[in-house]
């Protein structure tokens, strides 16, 4: 259809503002998708922070055993495991778990094994397992590539929407 074939009324229908339009709202759905994946990237890196400002301040080397699992059952009905460490330090004994779960811990820390792990010496319940902090690292390389790499190709869309001379050029 040409453009001087269109007319509403009184007016001529204006099909570059009916581009404009259609470019503006694919351009905002664009930007939605590169906030969350904004988001994700930096809960990713939130995470990997949080990790190691942990394992910096878990200086003092123990010996602890698994003496029992926590367990988490999620909505989706997958459950989820983290150990309870007991140690000894200072002349005190404790039981402490991380805020880490994964579904195969219940098979790494079998009750009754014995695992190096680091102990915050300020605050003796802070504890540190490499194991444990090797999980944590998967999980926040996985939230930083896919949030980061989300925002990246939805930005690559929406410069290529915002520049294309139409909506059928791309």
């Amino acid at each position: 259809m040409r453009k001087e074939d269109c007319y509403y009324e009184d007016n001529f229908y204006d099909t570059d503002k009916e581009t404009r339009d259609g470019k503006k709202s694919i351009i905002l759905v664009l930007s939605i998708f590169i906030i969350f994946g904004l988001f994700f990237g930096f809960v990713g890196i939130f995470i990997s922070n949080s990790d190691e400002g942990t394992k910096e301040t878990c200086t003092d080397e123990v010996i602890a055993t698994v003496i029992d699992l926590k367990v988490s059952r999620n909505d989706d009905r997958t459950i989820t495991y983290t150990p309870i460490f007991e140690y000894e330090y200072d002349g005190y004994t404790y039981r402490e778990s991380t805020k880490t779960y994964s579904s195969t811990f219940d098979k790494t820390f079998e009750k009754g094994t014995t695992w190096t792990i680091f102990v915050n010496p300020e605050k003796p319940s802070l504890i540190y397992c490499d194991e444990i902090g090797e999980t944590s690292k998967v999980i926040s390389i996985i939230f930083e590539c896919f949030g980061f790499g989300m925002a990246l190709i939805f930005l690559i869309l929406s410069i290529r929407v915002m520049f294309a001379e139409s909506l059928n050029s791309f």
